[in-house]
């Protein structure tokens, strides 16, 4: 009995060194299926792509024509044609000496200043936000900012201008056909169908191991297709059933002996591929399917595969490998899998996508800050009536000060003949004048028309009629404060010679 028991254990010794047959079994290639089937749905349709506003709106041209607007009537002129009634130069003129960095811009001053003659519906606008109720000073106020906020809002219209051709590639129609060729190797439209002598390098007539192998750069499985029909059509005789499914066996066979022919193996396998909710391909979204895919390739001894695989070859048995194989792409001496063909495909249109995407995303940005500087631009006017309410704040402490010093002033003179009650009251004391005075700080300030801050004091140049004493006004050692001209943007009668500030300055344009 012992000598039994003994030879038993001998035999499940010998017995458990001995290879297990193995056998590929239902659903064992099913996440590389649903992985490609995910990319095999994106063909033979155009997609939605990631798209950029295709105008910028109303907002840029208003502000521009608003602008235009409130420059001085000598510079709107030059913009008109003196040959065409009623209508702008689009050129600027070689002749008149203007300046040359004009000559980028003028067409589109010119455009603003014919479209704002007859729009109304800006000058209903103008009305309603204020502008005709702004004095000359309050227009200078606001033309100096608005012309600022033009200059900003063309340069974001160059950005727009330099990245719309970019927003637009590949169109839906190009990225269509860039899929069909990595997906059924047939790039020449938007909708294509099945051809196994497209979908293989090689037209598969020939045994079916010979098509699923090669090398990662020229495999002869060259296209998504190729790779599914490869990892998933059933074999007569053979027939690993539901390999990629979990169910019954396809109708339509790859036949090793008769090689593939037509497209009914393709059209069972696609059929069983399932369905996916439409969304907008993006590079993001292909990309991942691209890094799923990449991932599911796996080592067996020294060549990579994908799907299963048991011993001998790709030939679609369920004894030896329904997959595709790798020859050169082993552990020791990987391959940079993205030099396959299909996937170099696929990769080549994400990053088309990403720098259309790119190209979309800051004509996005660039037109809501075009809004929002719009906004800006109109909301001057109403930003400029404070200027007057300022003015009469200063006026109305300066009237205070004045106030307060004069009560100064009657404190200390009461105090005249007597010394003692002088300086007692905080006051000082002239002993030879005999004059009981305001401490030095505490006296009436000098007082003058105030332009800008509190307590700054300048001329009233406007009071003088002559030259000569207009610019008596200025001394060596100051800046001029009073200048005989012609009036400036803003100004009052700006064609007429007369005594003005000599520091208002305003841009034109």
């Amino acid at each position: 009995m012992q000598r039994y028991a003994l030879l038993l254990l001998c035999f499940w010794a010998i017995s458990s060194q001995l290879p297990t047959e193995a056998a590929i079994a239902s659903a064992d290639n099913k996440a590389e299926f649903t992985t490609l089937c995910k990319i095999a749905r994106l063909g033979s349709k155009v997609p939605t792509l990631e798209h950029a506003p295709t105008a910028i709106g109303q907002d840029y041209d208003e502000l521009m024509q608003l602008n235009m607007t409130l420059s001085p009537e000598t510079w709107r002129k030059i913009f008109w044609d003196p040959q065409t009634a009623g209508k702008t130069l689009q050129s600027m003129p070689k002749d008149k000496g203007y300046d040359k960095s004009w000559e980028g811009k003028w067409s589109k001053w010119a455009e603003a200043e014919q479209a704002k003659k007859d729009n109304q519906a800006l000058k209903t606008k103008l009305t309603q936000m204020g502008f005709n109720k702004l004095t000359p000073y309050q227009k200078s106020f606001t033309k100096t900012t608005i012309n600022k906020l033009a200059k900003d809002v063309e340069t974001l219209k160059a950005t727009i201008d330099e990245k719309t051709e970019a927003a637009k590639t590949p169109t839906p129609e190009e990225a269509a056909k860039a899929l069909n060729d990595a997906i059924f190797g047939d790039g020449s439209g938007a909708t294509v169908t099945f051809a196994p002598n497209k979908a293989f390098s090689t037209n598969p007539t020939g045994n079916r191991e010979s098509r699923c192998t090669g090398n990662v750069a020229n495999n002869n499985a060259h296209s998504v297709s190729a790779v599914l029909l490869c990892i998933c059509a059933g074999e007569a005789g053979e027939d690993p059933a539901g390999v990629c499914t979990g169910g019954t066996a396809y109708g339509n066979k790859w036949n090793n002996g008769g090689g593939l022919s037509g497209a009914g193996a393709w059209t069972d396998v696609f059929a069983s591929c399932p369905h996916t909710p439409e969304a907008k391909l993006t590079a993001t979204h292909l990309r991942s399917l691209i890094s799923e895919i990449l991932s599911q390739v796996k080592f067996i001894d020294d060549a990579g595969y994908i799907g299963a695989f048991v011993a001998g070859d790709c030939k679609g048995s369920n004894t030896q490998g329904v997959c595709v194989k790798y020859s050169d792409h082993s552990p020791t001496t990987p391959k940079d899998l993205k030099t396959l063909q299909w996937i170099r495909k696929l990769d080549n249109l994400a990053n088309q996508l990403e720098a259309r995407e790119q190209a979309a995303a800051t004509i996005t940005a660039a037109v809501a800050a075009i809004t929002k500087l719009n906004e800006e631009a109109f909301n001057t006017a109403s930003d400029a009536t404070h200027l007057t309410e300022q003015t009469a704040v200063t006026v109305a402490h300066t009237t205070s000060n004045q106030k307060t010093s004069a009560e100064e002033q009657n404190k200390c003179a009461k105090f005249n003949s007597n010394d003692t009650d002088c300086t007692t009251n905080g006051c000082d004391y002239d002993k030879t004048k005999k004059e009981c005075k305001p401490k030095p700080g505490t006296e009436t300030p000098a007082t003058g028309k105030q332009s800008g801050g509190t307590g700054a004091t300048t001329t009233n140049c406007a009071t003088h009629n002559d030259k000569t004493k207009c610019e008596a006004e200025n001394t060596t050692s100051q800046t001029p404060v009073c200048g005989w001209r012609k009036g400036k943007d803003g100004e009052t009668e700006p064609e007429k010679e007369m005594c003005r500030n000599g520091s208002f300055l305003v841009n034109n344009k």
